[in-house]
């Protein structure tokens, strides 16, 4: 990809902050950068994904709003050229968005069983923006926000990272999570775009949500056999 082209798109995700509207506007209207601004950001060359790359994964291309732009926070870059190795379709049935707290005990199993059968799996970390990609052996933490102007108290941008992070994966799964509001309007909005949602149900009379979530049409999810199914029976086909 062509440098300039690479640091005009940072330039346009730093002058503001991140929020994609803003940034698909200046782009759509053409609006001017000065050198001082792009010059500002040319050492964020190397430390960005942007949606013109090569390794660019091909299930955000045709998400909604894919991101224009994710600065690179740490891990290895090499898990995206993993993900375009596949075909779309098969990233689709083996990539899950993982929506929880890590307080439960035999949730963080079933994510670990996910990444332990080849699942590949992307975490929305709502208090940091960031968004983690990982596999059974590798890890990479992007973010559409430059450092230091992510709000974790905007129920928007909070919302905005799940939504890349669903949009990048086939399948959402739910566990333990406090912020059920937001969680909410991305299961509806899942369900409602043909993703399949699997969620881990909890005790009647807790705070959580999940329960409703899986009377809205969510599917039930005990192990990652239920998360995965096309998985087991792989396994299955091999032992035969």
């Amino acid at each position: 990809m062509n440098l300039r082209a690479k640091n005009l798109l940072a330039a346009v995700a730093v002058k503001n902050n991140g929020d994609w509207n803003k940034e698909y506007l200046c782009i759509k209207n053409k609006e001017m950068l000065t050198d001082e601004e792009i010059e500002k950001v040319s050492h964020l060359a190397d430390q960005v994904v942007t949606i013109l790359d090569e390794d660019y994964p091909m299930t955000w291309k045709s998400s909604a709003k894919p991101p224009l732009i994710l600065f690179y926070k740490g891990g290895e870059r090499s898990i995206l050229d993993e993900m375009n190795w596949f075909s779309p379709q098969k990233i689709l049935m083996s990539s899950v968005s993982v929506l929880d707290d890590g307080k439960d005990p035999q949730t963080k199993k079933i994510v670990n069983d996910i990444l332990g059968h080849d699942g590949f799996i992307a975490i929305p970390e709502l208090d940091s923006g960031n968004i983690v990609l990982k596999n059974k052996t590798q890890s990479l933490t992007l973010s559409e926000y430059p450092d230091g102007v992510y709000d974790a108290n905007s129920k928007e941008q909070r919302l905005r990272v799940i939504q890349v992070s669903v949009g990048l994966c086939g399948k959402l799964f739910v566990g333990i999570n406090e912020d059920a509001s937001t969680v909410g309007i991305a299961v509806s909005s899942a369900l409602n775009n043909g993703r399949d949602v699997y969620v881990v149900p909890t005790s009647l009379g807790t705070a959580y949500e999940n329960n409703k979530f899986l009377r809205e049409g969510a599917n039930i999810a005990l192990d990652w056999r239920d998360v995965m199914p096309e998985k087991d029976d792989d396994e299955d086909d091999d032992d035969n």
